[in-house]
């Protein structure tokens, strides 16, 4: 919030806590920022479905019947669209058509990878009981999004030179599961440029396993007890 100078924070019982930006004049610094620096996913969409209402309603067009209509119509194509609510009260309204970003959108700077893995990146640590006490542990870094950035994840492998792009049905993941490429490339990238928020010590703790694994060929017992314990306190286990 103070990087903005505007808007409010809000607490959730849930243990979350939101971010809310409301009145035009505070909105007009939000959409200066993204119009300056522009997303890079398909979200960029959303953005200028957004700036478009900002606009109608800043000019008080909203207040017409015909400017109230566009509003929904570009709502419709934002987001999860029109509420059940407001598709009953206005069944004639169409979705004004969702712009596409460039096939040629991709990744280039590392500040944006960190700031994108604060929002939406995992530092996960897996530990696998295999028979005769031989334990796995694995690391995985994860980020996830809707099937239509597929093109932008491919060009993080381009620009990080490892991991590998996974299709599901809606989203796409990006994994890098190699713990060279953990340790040699993305621990270094995240040193140089970190990660913010919660998910900061979430990428500390993920960095003592890494260095446990590192340095204790095979692991003892007392090492995966570390682990363990360091696993408990990440991402859900944080409190």
């Amino acid at each position: 919030m103070s990087y903005f100078g505007v808007g409010k924070i809000y607490h959730k019982s849930n243990g979350s806590c939101v971010y809310n930006v409301r009145s035009i004049e505070e909105i007009s610094v939000i959409i200066a920022h993204f119009d300056k620096y522009p997303l890079l996913t398909q979200k960029q969409a959303d953005f200028l479905l957004f700036k478009a209402v900002f606009e109608i309603i800043k000019s008080k067009d909203h207040l017409t019947e015909k400017g109230f209509h566009r509003v929904l119509g570009l709502k419709a194509s934002i987001n999860k669209g029109l509420s059940p609510e407001l598709k009953k009260a206005f069944p004639n309204i169409i979705p004004i058509e969702r712009s596409q970003l460039s096939c040629d959108s991709k990744v280039t700077e590392p500040n944006w990878l960190a700031g994108f893995t604060t929002a939406e990146g995992c530092f996960l640590v897996r530990i696998i009981n295999k028979p005769n006490n031989n334990t796995q542990i694995l690391l995985q870094f994860k980020l996830c999004q809707h099937i239509r950035d597929e093109k932008l994840f491919r060009s993080i492998v381009d620009f990080l030179g490892c991991g590998r792009v996974y299709l599901n049905k809606r989203s796409v993941d990006f994994f890098i599961t190699k713990f060279g490429d953990i340790s040699g490339i993305l621990i270094p990238l995240f040193l140089k440029y970190p990660v913010q928020g919660v998910k900061h010590f979430n990428f500390l703790d993920f960095v003592k396993v890494a260095e446990i694994k590192k340095s204790n060929s095979p692991l003892t017992e007392e090492n995966i007890s570390s682990i363990r314990n360091i696993k408990s306190g990440m991402n859900y286990g944080r409190s």
